[in-house]
């Protein structure tokens, strides 16, 4: 089991009802880029399939990219998170690996 320290603090992407895969895609890519790593924030069924097709276009995105050297995947590391009763929402650590 490889373990990774966390990057400095980030204020988190936030998934929402309209938020377009596509471009947390793109945002996240860009975080990871700019901090290492993207943290991601996301509640409910259809806004954690919203957070993950976003993950997999990032991936997708990364694989269509012709100038990579090495075949470095994106990673995602996901826990669950409260900030108080009745408040659990899942936080997803994406990051380069």
């Amino acid at each position: 089991l490889m373990t990774r320290p966390e990057a400095p603090e980030q204020k988190p992407l936030l998934v929402g009802r309209t938020t377009n895969s596509g471009q947390l895609a793109g945002a996240v890519l860009r975080r990871i880029s700019q901090l290492g790593e993207a943290i991601i924030h996301v509640a409910g069924p259809e806004r954690t399939m919203a957070a993950l097709r976003a993950t997999i276009t990032a991936q997708r995105m990364l694989d269509a990219q012709d100038q990579r050297e090495n075949e470095e995947r994106l990673l995602v590391s996901p826990s669950w998170q409260s900030d108080g009763p009745g408040r659990a929402y899942l936080r997803l650590r994406c990051f380069m690996g």
